[in-house]
This record gives structure tokens, sequence and C-alpha cells, in this order.
């Protein structure tokens, strides 16, 4: 009895981690916005965050695939659609070192999601893949605001290199 005791609060952990994270990673993202001031980032982030979440609500009820625990609308998963997009978010605008722990996060959401019975694999995949797309479609770099840009410009008599500033 002991067993089924540990296993089900293990479950339990496992699943309050996944929801808990599944909030705190879109969170983080969005509070790096506010600390930095940033609020073309911030306007990305929820332009994001709305266009995964729309995506995710029409594709659970177009699919209405059955959960492995046998409820409704498994396809895709929600929690690793936030998950990866939060770390997406992360990644294309801060960069790879303040990504890595949310990425991380991220897979540990899609895991729990899973191990939990909530959803079959493929569901974590394709929530994670809408939550990345959506973070790279609508996010730019945080860097590439405030930096020069170089590029060449040509015409038919003239090769010339282009600088622009962004302010």
């Amino acid at each position: 009895m002991a067993i089924d005791g540990n296993a089900s609060k293990y479950h339990k952990n496992l699943e309050l981690s996944g929801d808990i994270l599944q909030i705190a990673i879109p969170t983080a993202a969005f509070s790096a916005t506010l600390a930095l001031k940033d609020f073309d980032g911030s306007q990305e982030f929820f332009k994001g965050l709305i266009a995964s979440g729309v995506t995710v609500y029409a594709l659970k009820n177009m699919v209405n695939e059955r959960r492995p625990n046998d409820g409704k609308r498994s396809f895709p998963s929600g929690h690793a659609t936030m998950a990866f997009f939060g770390s997406g978010f992360i990644h294309k605008r801060y960069g790879w070192r303040y990504a890595i722990p949310a990425y991380a996060a991220a897979c540990f959401v899609g895991y729990s999601r899973i191990k939990i019975r909530e959803h079959w694999i493929q569901d974590v995949v394709c929530g994670a893949a809408i939550g990345l797309l959506y973070s790279y479609l609508l996010t730019t770099s945080y860097q590439d605001q405030s930096s020069y840009r170089f590029y060449p410009a040509m015409t038919s008599d003239s090769i010339a290199l282009h600088c622009e500033k962004h302010f």
C-alpha cells in the first residue's frame, strides 16, 4: 500500500510541477520585458502568446483526440505550447544564455504531461512546435534594436556599404 501511496504522491507532485512551470516560464519571459522596460518585447510577447493559445484551442476542438487517461481534447498539449513559447521567446529576444534553463524547464513540462498520462508524445511535440513557431515568427532580437546593422547596397552603377542604427 505504501508503494501505491508514494506513486500517487509522485504523480501529484509531477502534475503540480508541470502546471506551475507552464505558467512560470512565460511569466518569467514577460517579467523580463518589464524589468528591462522592453515595451516592444512586451507587445511581441502578447502577440505570440495569443496566437499560440488560439491555435491550440482551435486544434483541440477540431481534432478532439482522446487522452491516454481517456479524457478529451488531447491534441496538442497546451502546457507544452505555453512552456515552449516562453522559452522560445526568451531565446529569440534575449539569447541562449537565458534560454537554456527555460528550455530545460519546458522539456520537464512535456515529460510531466506524458508521464502523468495527460498526453501522448505527439501532443507534446506538436504543442512545443506551435509555441516555438510563434516565438520565432513574432519575436525580434532585443539587441538588434539598439545595434548597428551593415549590409551592401547596390545599384546599376555603384556598390556601397549601408550602415543603419535603430534607436
